[in-house]
């Protein structure tokens, strides 16, 4: 990434920390992240992520809001961000921000799966069913979903649809 000019450096550096993030070279990724200032929504988001697997939560949420910020139609920085939020322990703000993943991306299983725990803690059980049904019928092998699903019907009194489910 060497050039005389620092726009195209930092450019290059940005998405060189994104492509080891997808590497799986997470330690390295944040490395050259620490020398630049990420703005592309896709690289915050991936950096992000390294941030969360890493343990540094409270980096991953500033990075995956920063995502947000710069593109607020980027569903899976909606979806990161939102799972970020419900592990911990902001049902309310997960929710709004996956409500706006599965509408931004209406295919995403991952994203119906998040948005129906995120209903469940909030106390909407038939928004919960009705996420983790769309979950699974995008994704069958959406296991938690399902399980989920399952545990919620028979709560619900809904045996047949419990005994479907699990």
């Amino acid at each position: 990434a060497a050039t005389g000019n620092p726009a195209i450096r930092d450019l290059a550096l940005e998405r060189l920390a994104t492509l080891l993030v997808r590497a799986g070279r997470r330690t390295e990724a944040l490395k050259v992240a620490a020398t630049v200032t990420l703005k592309d929504a896709e690289s915050l988001n991936a950096i992000g992520v390294a941030q969360a697997e890493s343990g540094d939560v409270p980096a991953a949420r500033r990075s995956f809001e920063k995502a947000v910020a710069a593109d607020p139609a980027d569903g899976p920085a909606r979806l990161n961000l939102g799972t970020l939020l419900l592990q911990s322990g902001d049902a309310a703000g997960a929710r709004t921000h996956l409500e706006e993943a599965v509408r931004l991306e209406p295919g995403s299983p991952g994203a119906w799966e998040a948005l129906g725990q995120a209903r469940a803690e909030g106390g909407d059980a038939a928004g919960a069913r009705a996420a983790w049904s769309r979950a699974v019928e995008l994704d069958p092998r959406r296991y938690r979903a399902l399980f989920n699903l399952g545990i919620a019907a028979g709560r619900s009194g809904d045996m047949a649809a419990a005994g479907t489910a699990l």
